[in-house]
C-alpha cells in the first residue's frame, strides 16, 4: 500500500511542476476520420469505446492497443457532450492507425486540488499501461524485440 502512495505524493510533484495534458484536440488533419466525423479543435474526448478517458496519453494508448477498431467516442463542445463513431485509417508513413487528432499540450495547474486529481489520474494510467502491457506480452501479441526496441534488421 505504501507504494501506491509513494507513487500517488510523486505524481502529484510532478504534476504540479510540469503541468497535465488534457485530452483536448489540437488539431484535425484533413483526409483523417476524425474529420469526417466532426471532431473539432477545441474538443475534448470524454471516452474511447466506454472506456474514460482524462489525459491525452489515454487517447494515443488506446489506439494503439486497439490498432483498426471501430470507436465510438464521446467528446465535449462547448459544454456539452456528442458521440460520434471513428474507425482509424492505416498510415503507411506512420505505421499505425490514426484517427487524425494531435493533443498532448501540457498545461500548468490551476489549484491544489486540480493538482491532486491529475495526481492520481496519472498514477491510474501508469498501473494500466503496465498491466495492459504485461497481458500482452504473457498473450504473445508482443515479443522480447519489440520490448527491448529492436527492429528484424539489427544484429
Amino acid at each position: 500500500m505504501f507504494n501506491f502512495i509513494l507513487a500517488f505524493v510523486f505524481a502529484c510533484l510532478i504534476v504540479g511542476y510540469t503541468g497535465y495534458d488534457p485530452a483536448e484536440v489540437i488539431s484535425v488533419v484533413d483526409g483523417y476520420p476524425a474529420k469526417e466525423a466532426g471532431i473539432r479543435e477545441g474538443d475534448v474526448i470524454k471516452s474511447l469505446n466506454g472506456s474514460r478517458i482524462h489525459v491525452y496519453r489515454e487517447v494515443q494508448n488506446y489506439t494503439m492497443f486497439h490498432p483498426g477498431e471501430t470507436l465510438e467516442v464521446v467528446y465535449e463542445r462547448d459544454g456539452r457532450d456528442y458521440e460520434t463513431v471513428i474507425t482509424p485509417r492505416y498510415s503507411e508513413e506512420n505505421g499505425g492507425y490514426l484517427m487524425g487528432i494531435t493533443g498532448g499540450t501540457y498545461r500548468p495547474t490551476e489549484n491544489i486540488l486540480q493538482t491532486l486529481e491529475y495526481g492520481a489520474y496519472e498514477v491510474t494510467y501508469w498501473i494500466k499501461l503496465v498491466v495492459k502491457s504485461l497481458g500482452m506480452l504473457i498473450q504473445g501479441q508482443v515479443g522480447r524485440d519489440d520490448i527491448a526496441g529492436r527492429c528484424a534488421s539489427w544484429p
